[in-house]
């Protein structure tokens, strides 16, 4: 695990200045990437697949986890607090990241 890892949520009740939505395919988010001001952001994921899919960031050690079951056309959200810097994000179903599914979040 990454020492440097550590909780990105928001503190309760912060109001989001930014959102952002990944749809979690097989296997790819669209969009890969994308790019956002620091401070508190909403991020959804939508599920556009069949299979489960998740969206962990690397840099975070709970926070956020989204997590779709497959073959569903729902949408999960949270809220998270980042700090300027470039965010990897992948999902964590087992071979999910080594086919391809995982991108960059920069935070300006």
């Amino acid at each position: 695990e990454d020492s440097t890892a550590k909780s990105c949520a928001a503190p309760r009740g912060a109001t989001p200045a930014a959102s952002l939505t990944f749809d979690a395919v097989e296997y790819a988010f669209e969009p890969e990437s994308a790019e956002v001001d620091a401070g508190v952001i909403e991020i959804t994921m939508t599920a556009g697949g069949q299979l489960p899919h998740t969206l962990v960031f690397e840099a975070c050690t709970t926070e956020p986890k989204l997590s779709l079951p497959g073959g569903s056309d729902d949408e999960v959200t949270t809220v998270v607090e980042l700090e300027p810097g470039v965010y990897d994000f992948y999902c964590d179903v087992p071979g999910h990241r080594g086919l391809g599914m995982d991108g960059t979040l920069t935070v300006k």
